[in-house]
């Protein structure tokens, strides 16, 4: 309580972090860019000179409502040279793009398993750095349940501090068999070709990627003018079976987002575009059927020669 948080607000996912740290008591410092836009790594180094108080940097590796990927590499070795800790929301995109938590100064690393670890919701992991476990025990947190220090002392073991989900733990043993198997570089490399597949698509259809500095493990499309944005993702699903997402907030009606991370296929995706056109030009578009099909595979076709 009472500490400074630096807070990286571009997104719905972005403006969470604050939200938590002013229910605990923390005062917030808001760094609020445009959506779409990733952070600035050199703004991050300002606002730490500027103010040497801020006991930690909170931002998204990939902030899903937008798509924009973060350089953290980048903000750990300015972070790192302060005594500000690094919290990463690494929620949606760690197991679709590289990652090196150690490596890149890291001292929080969030991660969910319903994104692409391949599971339902309902499990939680958290990388913590010795800096971070320095701060752990030096601050007496009123958590129970979600108690860091009671974590740590089960570590050793198999278990954890209180009943975990265990049919979500047994299926996550194998997702990660799966992923590890596969060799995580291979898999950084297949959620690149899914990508590039995916907004090559878009592109040939005239469509714009929305985020400055794209993530791999979704693409965010704008929305062509003349065109109903909320009725994207409604038509897709109910007259094709393909479910994506629109925007949110002031994006609502603007953007639309399609996943490609964890298990997919570029069947998958190649199905995906499919729909889009039918969709599109049943809601005024013009579209040149198969354009978006015909740029996706060759995309293929060269990464596959």
């Amino acid at each position: 309580k009472g500490d400074k948080a630096l807070v990286v607000r571009g997104g719905k996912f972005g403006e969470r972090p604050a939200d938590i740290c002013e229910a605990n008591g923390l005062g917030v410092v808001p760094m609020d860019i445009e959506w779409g836009a990733s952070p600035s790594p050199d703004a991050i180094a300002e606002a730490l000179e500027k103010d040497p108080d801020i006991a930690v940097v909170f931002t998204t590796l990939c902030e899903t409502s937008t798509g924009a990927e973060t350089d953290i590499k980048a903000i750990g070795e300015i972070v790192g040279k302060h005594k500000a800790l690094l919290a990463v929301d690494g929620i949606s995109s760690v197991g679709a793009v590289e990652m090196q938590t150690d490596e890149w100064g890291v001292d929080f690393l969030i991660v969910g398993s319903q994104k692409a670890l391949m599971l339902p919701p309902g499990l939680a992991f958290l990388a913590v750095s010795e800096k971070a476990w320095a701060k752990v025990e030096s601050v007496k947190s009123p958590a129970f349940y979600f108690s860091l220090a009671k974590a740590r002392k089960k570590l050793p073991g198999p278990d954890t501090p209180y009943t975990p989900a265990i049919t979500l733990i047994r299926g996550l043993e194998k997702s990660l068999d799966m992923l590890t198997s596969e060799g995580m570089e291979s898999v950084w490399k297949w959620h690149a070709l899914m990508a590039d597949v995916s907004r090559a698509a878009v592109k040939a259809l005239g469509l714009e990627v929305f985020p400055e500095h794209p993530s791999n493990a979704l693409t965010v499309v704008r929305v062509p003018d003349g065109v109903d944005g909320e009725q994207i993702p409604k038509v897709l699903e109910a007259e094709h079976g393909v479910k994506i997402a629109g925007g949110q907030e002031h994006l609502k009606g603007k953007i639309f987002r399609m996943s490609h991370m964890g298990y997919m296929d570029v069947f998958d995706v190649l199905i995906t575009i499919a729909a889009l056109e039918l969709t599109l030009s049943s809601l005024g578009y013009s579209v040149e059927p198969g354009t978006g099909i015909a740029a996706a595979q060759r995309v293929m076709a060269e990464a596959a020669s």
